[in-house]
C-alpha cells in the first residue's frame, strides 16, 4: 500500500518580498501596513524588540474603521511571534496567507524594519488577450490575477480565508484557466482530487 504519491502538478515558486508600508498606527508597538494589492505567500518581517514580548500580527483583504479585522464571528485571522530584545528576522514556509493588510500590535515598542509576503504562486503562462477596451482589460486583468491567487495545491475559493477546494468554484476557474492559460495539468490534478 503506498500512502506517499508523486504530485501531479508543478512546484510553487516563491517569489521575493513585497513590502508593506506603514499606514497607520502608533509608530511605538502598533503598525497597519498595506501591501497596494491582494497577495498571498508566506509572512517575512524583521523587528528590532525593546525587550523580550509576544507580538500579534493580524491579516485581512480590507480595513474595519482604518484597522484589521481580526476577529470575524469565531474565527481569528491572526499568528503570534514571539519576539526575543533586539532585531529578529521572521519568514514562515508552514503558513500561506491572503491579505491586503498586516496589522502588528506589541506589548512593549518595537521598530518594525521590513514586513511583508513572499507571494508563493503556481507557474503558469499567461497567454496574450485583447478585450477590446481598456476598462474591460483591466476587468479582464484582475479576474485573471484572482484565478492566479487561489491556484496552490488545488484550487481555493478563497486565498484569505478557507483556502478549501469546493468542486463548483473550481469548476469556474478550470474553464476561465484553458483561456487565460491553456493550463490542462492544474485542472487534471484537481478533477482528480475531487474524484477521490
Amino acid at each position: 500500500m503506498h500512502l506517499l504519491h508523486e504530485r501531479p502538478i508543478l512546484p510553487l515558486q516563491l517569489e521575493s518580498l513585497v513590502p508593506g508600508r506603514v499606514i497607520g498606527g502608533n509608530g511605538k508597538n502598533h503598525y497597519i501596513l498595506e501591501l497596494d494589492r491582494e497577495e498571498v505567500g508566506f509572512l517575512d518581517f524583521t523587528v528590532d524588540s525593546s525587550c523580550a514580548q509576544k507580538i500579534t500580527i493580524a491579516y485581512s483583504e480590507h480595513l474595519v474603521d482604518g484597522k484589521v479585522p481580526r476577529f470575524i464571528g469565531k474565527r481569528d485571522f491572526s499568528a503570534e511571534y514571539g519576539a526575543m530584545e533586539g532585531v529578529n528576522h521572521y519568514m514562515n514556509p508552514f503558513r500561506r496567507l491572503g491579505c491586503r493588510y498586516l496589522e502588528f500590535i506589541g506589548d512593549y515598542p518595537f521598530t518594525l524594519k521590513v514586513a511583508g509576503i513572499r507571494p508563493v504562486m503556481y507557474p503558469v503562462t499567461e497567454l496574450p488577450f485583447d478585450a477590446g477596451s481598456p476598462r474591460r482589460q483591466q476587468i479582464y486583468e484582475v479576474a485573471k490575477r484572482t484565478l492566479r491567487l487561489c491556484m496552490h495545491e488545488h484550487y481555493e475559493d478563497c486565498p484569505w480565508r478557507e483556502q478549501a477546494l469546493y468542486a463548483m468554484d473550481s469548476r469556474n476557474q478550470m474553464l476561465c484557466g484553458y483561456h487565460a492559460f491553456s493550463e490542462y495539468r492544474f485542472p487534471r490534478a484537481n478533477l482528480l482530487l475531487i474524484s477521490k
